[in-house]
């Protein structure tokens, strides 16, 4: 390997929703992949291992053109619906042939993978072990010459400016909010309200408004005597997704947050905001006041059940300001103030109109029947810069000259393993 002082890094992102894969020093990721593929035996037949499920060239076609994928494609998820990526049942080696594909779209010269250290985002989440599996997998199958593993909420924190704040992640499996002192992550409060489970409920809204499930793209434009056929052969995987980003679809063109104090039973709200929303179809549908309701999700709004959270698998599904206050009221009493001061705000389920001042009020709503003093400040990049933040900072900081002291080098592994990554990687 050449020395890593000569050669730009690699900064991949791997989340639960996109796969986010550049250069270290750019300002956006070159390759941007579904987490969740299409998966087609070759022989018709899933080969499996004695770890679970094993994915190869030979045997197996991976799709991540989702949308041009035939209807009875099964669909796959390295994190298995789980907010880490799931090692083990085949997770492993899925996500080893997503890394793949993402690196042979984006090395399309005469470098590769192998040439260029390789900064992964990693969950704040991932236990030790999860951290030393990661790293044998991208040293041993993926062939990279060193490895840093940077912790997402510390990125986000670095793609702001800061090195302290707390790190408020609504992402595509669930809402992460992690304190970062000084460059170093605290412990994260988890609720499964993410990104996906947002859409799922503006397409409820929809299925509701409509009267009928909403048909998704793949079903909208096929004659109405064929649609039978269609769905009964299309994998119940495929149709689940295909259905989930119509409400996503939707959710982004129309979702907004209220403001604080939002009453949704006042009468004032529902004829100034309606709007007329198209279905697939060709069918409309006018969205009034419900525009708001996948928002109070986030905020735990009592006019919006919670109780649909059934696979609470995650831990806390409190509202988003309280795990806010109850993450920092955890931290050291000096470091309170100045998190607060602090509340970055990523990940692309927060990209939703009105979210900043509602977090920030909220928030401030509660530490104020202690602290009155203290002042909330939320740091929200450009909804583009949002959606990228930790793969962002991730580029900053594997640019920056004095970090090449960080990498954990393949001789360094195979000397010292485990040990290596935990000390290098905290």
């Amino acid at each position: 390997m050449n020395d890593t002082n000569d050669l730009l890094a690699t900064v991949v992102d791997f989340g639960s929703s996109s796969v986010k894969s550049g250069h270290s020093g750019e300002s956006t990721p070159r390759v941007f992949l579904n987490s969740s593929v299409g998966v087609k035996a070759k022989n018709g037949k899933l080969d499996s291992g004695e770890n679970g499920l094993v994915f190869t060239s030979k045997n197996h076609e991976i799709l991540t053109d989702i949308g041009g994928a035939p209807a009875s494609t099964l669909l796959m998820n390295p994190y298995g619906g789980g907010d880490d990526i799931d090692l083990t049942n085949g997770g492993d080696s899925l996500m080893t042939k997503i890394f793949d594909l993402s690196m042979s779209e984006m090395f399309q010269d005469s470098s590769s993978v192998s040439d260029h250290p390789l900064l992964f985002i990693d969950r704040c989440s991932s236990s030790p072990d999860q951290r030393t599996k990661l790293a044998e997998i991208l040293f041993e199958s993926c062939k990279i010459p060193a490895l840093f593993l940077g912790r997402d909420a510390v990125m986000s924190c670095y793609a702001c400016g800061r090195s302290t704040g707390v790190v408020v992640d609504v992402g595509g499996s669930s809402t992460t909010v992690t304190p970062v002192f000084e460059g170093w992550a605290e412990s994260s409060l988890r609720s499964p309200v993410g990104g996906n489970f947002m859409d799922d409920h503006f397409l409820s809204i929809l299925d509701k408004k409509a009267g009928k499930p909403v048909l998704p793209r793949y079903l909208a434009k096929v004659d109405s005597s064929k649609r039978s056929k269609l769905i009964n052969d299309a994998d119940p995987s495929y149709h689940a997704y295909m259905r989930m980003v119509t409400g996503r679809y939707a959710k982004e063109i129309i979702a907004k947050v209220a403001s604080f104090g939002y009453s949704p039973t006042s009468p004032s709200h529902e004829t100034l905001i309606k709007q007329t929303y198209a279905l697939p179809d060709g069918t409309s549908v006018d969205i009034g006041t419900e525009r708001y309701d996948t928002g109070e999700v986030l905020f735990g709004h009592e006019s919006v059940a919670r109780s649909e959270l059934v696979h609470d698998t995650f831990g806390s599904s409190d509202p988003i300001q309280n795990l806010v206050c109850d993450a920092v009221f955890a931290c050291p009493r000096d470091h309170q103030a100045s998190l607060l001061s602090t509340v970055v705000l990523s990940g692309g389920g927060s990209c939703i109109p009105g979210i900043v001042d509602r977090l920030r009020l909220e928030t401030e709503n509660i530490i104020h029947a202690h602290t009155p003093g203290w002042r909330v400040k939320v740091l929200a990049p450009a909804t583009t810069e949002r959606r990228i933040c930790s793969w962002l900072g991730g580029s900053i900081v594997a640019s920056l000259s004095g970090f090449t002291e960080n990498w954990v080098t393949k001789k360094e592994y195979d000397e010292q393993g485990a040990a290596g990554i935990l000390r290098k990687c905290p």
